[in-house]
């Protein structure tokens, strides 16, 4: 085992405290710990030396906690006392503007992850409500240079989704 393996593996306790927080349920947040640590040594080529290894198990979680939501909320399991097959097989939501609401979150999250990580991470934590002192420690870096990463993102962001209106 090499050291980027030990460094993923000890993270774990703390990737738990933070999909605890996340989905409130302790079996829930074992697995996709258990997700976020798979997908890590599989994409280990992604990762560059000298960034931060938490800050980047800590976007794979988050990107893993979103994308089973919203996987969850495009199918969602309804009960119904019947027994006809049809009626839940046939449950959708119906939406308009579903097609155009799709289009809009995808190019939303390639203007995030065009972001560069540095700017992205403290990014995606703040928008998730994670403390600027919490961001600050979880990523070993001083509260100033955190609000400037936040800022700068957030500029960058608003000009590339200005080309949506």
């Amino acid at each position: 085992m090499d050291n980027f393996e030990k460094e993923v593996i000890q993270s774990r306790p703390i990737l738990y405290q933070q999909a605890l927080g996340l989905l409130r349920d302790a079996e829930k947040a074992r697995d996709i710990v258990q997700d976020t640590v798979l997908k890590a040594l599989a994409n280990r080529d992604r990762f560059r030396n000298g960034t931060n290894l938490r800050g980047w198990l800590y976007v794979i979680l988050k990107n893993t906690f979103i994308n089973q939501y919203n996987r969850q909320s495009r199918h969602p399991i309804h009960y119904s006392d019947t027994y006809s097959d049809a009626f839940q097989q046939t449950y959708q939501r119906t939406d308009w503007n579903q097609g155009v609401g799709k289009l809009k979150m995808e190019y939303i999250q390639q203007a995030l992850d065009n972001l560069e990580e540095k700017l992205s991470v403290p990014f995606r934590m703040h928008f998730e409500g994670y403390r600027y002192e919490e961001i600050a420690e979880a990523l070993n870096l001083p509260l100033g240079t955190v609000k400037t990463r936040i800022h700068k993102a957030r500029e960058m962001l608003q000009k590339k989704l200005a080309e949506l209106r």
